[in-house]
């Protein structure tokens, strides 16, 4: 299963998940350039480079087993776009996709930006998410290293534009939401709109971030989805001894 994280965030954030995860699921976290193992590249503004970027490690192995995607808040975005991109080009299409914490990307329209910002002002409307604690957020060396990763990630949420003139994915879609999030009912529901396949919603306890708290809860859900699409897609069972497994 490849796993994207959310702005700012890197492929670690999934390790923890290996402990809970059904052990024929093999997370694949997928770091975007600018940081973690690729802190030395250069950094991405816009959803379509990552979505090129992604595509180009990922399109020689798709086509050979079941695969699903993951991802969370900008993350989803870009596994949203990737799904598309992958169906442009006629490749095998995941088995499922799993978002979370963000809005159908149909409904982002362009808002108020905060990129641009000056830093200070910037930093105060990250603190407003909940997920960024007291003592990073005033350690300026922290910060400083951060800044320009953390614009970035938003440059390139806040320039996004929905192409309508696109197919819907034919792909099943779980949606997972925090109980606290600002993150609107109809706006959660509206991921239905985008594909042709499923979709169904699971709320969870916490806000923007609760994948930070709920990484038990998340691995059962997804587990448990896989599991049945497999079964479902191509008439395995789910014991150890026949269920092979997933990218």
């Amino acid at each position: 299963m490849f796993c994207f994280s959310y702005a700012g965030g890197t492929a670690t954030l999934y390790l923890k998940w290996k402990r809970y995860i059904h052990p024929n699921i093999h997370l694949y976290p997928l770091e975007i350039p600018g940081r973690g193992t690729r802190i030395n590249e250069s950094l991405c503004n816009t959803i379509e480079d990552i979505v090129d970027d992604t595509y180009r490690k990922i399109s020689t192995i798709v086509d050979d087993g079941e695969y699903a995607i993951f991802g969370y808040s900008m993350g989803s975005l870009i596994g949203f776009e990737l799904c598309r991109k992958l169906k442009e080009n006629g490749h095998k299409m995941p088995v499922h996709l799993f978002t979370a914490a963000l809005m159908s990307p149909n409904l982002i329209e362009k808002r108020e930006t905060i990129h641009t910002l000056p830093n200070e002002e910037f930093l105060q409307e990250l603190i407003k998410f909940n997920g960024f604690p007291n003592e990073i957020i005033e350690n300026k060396a922290i910060m400083d290293f951060y800044l320009p990763i953390l614009k970035a990630d938003f440059e390139a949420i806040e320039t996004y534009t929905y192409r309508k003139n696109k197919r819907n994915i034919d792909v099943n879609i779980t949606t997972l939401y925090g109980k606290d999030d600002t993150v609107q009912m109809e706006e959660i529901h509206a991921w239905a709109n985008v594909t042709t396949g499923k979709h169904v919603t699971y709320e969870m306890m916490g806000d923007h971030f609760f994948i930070l708290s709920q990484a038990e809860r998340i691995s059962g859900i997804i587990t448990e989805t896989l599991v049945r699409e497999v079964k479902t897609s191509i008439k395995m069972h789910t014991n150890n001894e026949n269920f092979q497994g997933f990218y």
